[in-house]
């Protein structure tokens, strides 16, 4: 019907139908991520599928499970052989591998292969010896192999091959000369660490070996057993003439016996050296990388890259070779045998007037005679002479003996040891042979003037009670107050709580001390095996006051509360 206005009726707009199959290109279109858009990974498989991700966790997993690994998949099993034949590898357990080993009719207690090798025995045991990059060989470990079996081992390598072509670091400890004839199966020239343990005549052309077949070994460390006195003039002659051909040195450990004006030369001439050491110990402080100030090195000076030495006093006062005119030098380790009180002298003036850029020293004191008739030859000037270096950052000065240092001499110490993060003195002392030794109240003046130290430990005193701390004392912000298990302490509750009013809350107190230097071989420093009557009683005063920790920290709160509403008042 016509609307009553006489208008038009309005048209309904016309639809138009489409197919399914025409609304799936559109779909499919909307649905299809953009090229750019981030790819979301299983987390899981990203792992698995990562090289250097598996590697780095097989580096950290014991032998039985790397065992187990090994047997997983193709390339998870690499990896895992790889990591459990890199290091702690057995020559007589990769000479099982080329062919089976029995024992000898003649002599059962060394072993023969039980037939020859052949081409393909080679390829299975170079499918494991190419992994090695950490191998020990000992004494031991090559008394149960025959002569025969090493010459046949020998002839089974193909022409050009190599036994270990990815040797890292080698540790020789073999004093049989017939046995130090097989040294160049392991020698090639990528090796990086050399390591030889053995008596001074065995060592007659391994120098010689070592310089010929690994040109650019990077780490040479000599350990003698037995008797270092008896030294041939053909062993010099070896040694000299390999450090000649070695020009990649960095690191060089010798016996103090080897170390003659004439290497001392070829040494200081080696522009990659930064670590030398030349007696049974070495200064073993770390620090952060900080930017030296020294002006460049020239090729005029000696041990220009030197950072780290360690050295006997007869050493370092010798005339053919400043070790200390090192323009980079860091860290020094002096040992004074049969110490002297011209020796100690000496030593404190030559250390002053060289060791510019010295950031950690320690000087250890030693001799024959009985600790409860020596005095200490260390002196209060000596002390102050060395703590003027400008930068050092950790003194350790160890004597068995006592110095003759008081409070007072303590006192005139603590402020010329501002910019110390370490020190020590004397702090493993015991028979003291002098009446005047610092008390807990030689601590005070550290509070005061060390704000950023992080270690301090002497011998005191502990059985004079400590004194009464002023109100707003300035803690001791100490990491570690190290203690010397020899200590004399009586009255235990006394010296608790004097520590909990001068320490920070967050320092402890270590009864078990550590020096500063350690032995080149990796261990600790040697310490006295005598028994300390006061062990116990410092053990109780260790737990007492790690206990009394909260309290501690509750006493600070306060104090410095104390401290802002004072401050306030004032303003």
């Amino acid at each position: 019907m016509p609307s009553s206005t006489g208008s038009s009726p309005s048209k309904r707009p016309r639809r138009t139908c489409t197919s399914r199959d025409d609304k799936k290109p559109e779909l499919s279109q909307k649905r299809s991520p953009s090229p750019h858009a981030p790819q979301r990974r299983n987390p899981v498989k990203a792992f698995w599928s990562t090289p250097q991700l598996i590697a780095g966790l097989m580096e950290l997993l014991p032998s039985q499970a790397l065992y187990r690994c090994s047997l997983v998949s193709q390339s998870i099993s690499s990896l895992a052989l790889d990591a459990l034949w890199a290091a702690d590898a057995k020559i007589i357990n990769l000479l099982r591998i080329l062919a089976p080993l029995v024992p000898r009719r003649s002599d059962s207690d060394t072993m023969n292969f039980s037939r020859t090798p052949r081409l393909t025995d080679w390829d299975r045991f170079y499918t494991y010896s190419a992994r090695v990059r950490d191998i020990e060989c000992t004494d031991s470990d090559l008394s149960g192999l025959s002569h025969d079996a090493l010459l046949k081992f020998f002839t089974t390598i193909p022409p050009g091959n190599l036994p270990f072509p990815h040797l890292h670091t080698l540790r020789w400890s073999v004093q049989s000369e017939l046995k130090m004839q097989f040294l160049n199966m392991f020698i090639h020239n990528g090796l990086n660490t050399f390591i030889v343990s053995s008596p001074l005549q065995s060592l007659c052309g391994v120098f010689d070996v070592v310089a010929r077949f690994a040109p650019n070994l990077a780490q040479l460390k000599i350990r003698v057993d037995g008797d270092k006195t008896r030294v041939s003039a053909s062993l010099l002659c070896d040694l000299v003439l390999a450090l000649k051909d070695l020009n990649q040195l960095q690191v060089v450990e010798v016996p103090a016996v080897l170390l003659t004006p004439k290497i001392s030369k070829f040494l200081s001439t080696k522009a990659s050296l930064t670590v030398l050491w030349a007696c049974e110990f070495r200064n073993s402080v770390k620090f952060s990388n900080k930017k030296n100030d020294q002006k460049n090195s020239t090729s005029r000076e000696h041990f220009v890259s030197l950072l780290n030495l360690s050295l006997e006093i007869g050493s370092l006062l010798g005339e053919s070779v400043n070790y200390l005119a090192a323009p980079l030098l860091v860290s020094l380790h002096v040992e004074i045998p049969q110490a002297t009180q011209e020796d100690w002298d000496r030593c404190v003036h030559i250390v002053a007037r060289n060791c510019f850029a010295l950031r950690s020293l320690s000087v250890s004191l030693y001799d024959d005679l009985d600790d409860d008739i020596r005095q200490s030859h260390i002196t209060l000037d000596g002390v102050k002479e060395i703590l003027k270096l400008p930068s050092l950052e950790a003194l350790e000065i160890d004597d068995n003996s006592v110095p003759g240092f008081d409070d007072q001499d303590m006192e005139l110490l603590a402020p010329m040891c501002t910019k110390l993060l370490i020190f020590a003195l004397c702090l493993f002392a015991h028979h003291p042979t002098t009446s005047k030794t610092p008390t807990f109240a030689s601590l005070i003046p550290f509070a005061q003037h060390c704000p950023n130290m992080e270690s301090l430990g002497y011998f005191i005193d502990g059985s004079i009670p400590p004194p009464s701390l002023l109100p707003g004392n300035t803690p001791l912000d100490l990491c570690s107050l190290e203690i010397s298990p020899y200590t004399k302490v009586e009255n235990t509750a006394t010296v608790v709580a004097f520590l909990v009013e001068l320490l920070s809350p967050d320092a402890k107190i270590d009864i078990d001390s550590r020096h500063c230097y350690k032995h080149c071989h990796g261990g600790g420093a040697f310490t006295i095996d005598e028994l300390s009557p006061y062990q116990k009683k410092w053990e109780e005063v260790e737990q007492l006051f790690s206990a009394l920790q909260p309290i501690r920290e509750k006493l600070a709160k306060k104090d410095v509360g104390l401290i802002s509403s004072a401050s306030e008042v004032e303003l």
